[in-house]
């Protein structure tokens, strides 16, 4: 859905063979026909990353169909939102067990085969809510900035083997990941006027790619958020609370 699907629609275009990888079976064999309709050879995985069998055999999949792994998006992921007091430990560590233990699963997966062919990309989307937490989403925020750490750690760490890690860090996007996410007693609503279209973001992941970007934030109100944090991390907490 969302970002997911828009970024394999624009990989699509550039003859990317892809791999698409998502719990909905249904929704991913509609995806493919639109895919192959563009002329692009395009393998269909039903997974769940927080099985790791389930990516085993989404890896060895791809590795078997193409002959290896070249790219990987770590898209994956749903929204948690309620105060902290609030919040059963259950809902907490699903939200972990997607954003960020399914995205580390994903790359301790593909690493092996991207090292054999000499290189490769990782994509960790992540958030703006990685490098700036906000009020009612602590859970989500904290997933989000565990994963953007890992992300900074494997580009040290890989980048002898010629492997890249980008740190996509999108702000609103206009998806079904706000009607998805789970709310505990908490409501809260994103203005268009600050978002951008899935489809916008996906042609932004896609030039990451190719330029071999290390760090992406996305939406004018997303790098104010960010460069006022960095400015004055006070000034951006009373914003909030104001906000509330």
């Amino acid at each position: 859905m969302g970002i997911g699907r828009a970024v394999a629609l624009e990989l699509a275009r550039k003859k990317a063979r892809l791999v698409l990888a998502a719990r909905s079976a249904e929704k991913l064999y509609r995806l493919q026909i639109e895919i192959e309709r563009l002329g692009t050879e395009c393998m269909v995985a039903p997974t769940d990353v927080t099985v790791p069998a389930s990516i085993t055999h989404l890896v060895e999949g791809a590795v078997k169909r193409f002959g290896g792994v070249d790219v990987l998006v770590n898209n994956a992921g749903y929204g948690l939102w309620g105060i902290v007091e609030k919040l059963p430990m259950e809902e907490i560590r699903n939200v972990f067990e997607t954003n960020l233990f399914g995205a580390i699963g994903m790359a301790k997966a593909v690493i092996p085969e991207m090292k054999r062919r000499g290189g490769g990309v990782i994509v960790n989307v992540e958030s703006i809510l990685a490098l700036r937490a906000m009020p009612g989403s602590g859970a989500y925020c904290a997933s989000k900035h565990a994963l953007h750490a890992f992300s900074e750690s494997m580009r040290i760490e890989l980048a002898p083997h010629r492997i890249h890690v980008c740190s996509f860090c999108p702000g609103i996007t206009e998806s079904e990941f706000s009607r998805n996410r789970v709310e505990i007693d908490f409501h809260t609503e994103f203005s268009k006027t600050l978002s951008m279209s899935s489809e916008r973001c996906a042609r932004i992941i896609v030039r990451a790619i190719e330029r071999r970007r290390r760090h992406v934030v996305t939406t004018w109100s997303g790098k104010f958020i960010v460069a006022a944090h960095r400015i004055s991390p006070r000034f951006v907490d009373w914003l909030l609370t104001v906000g509330q």
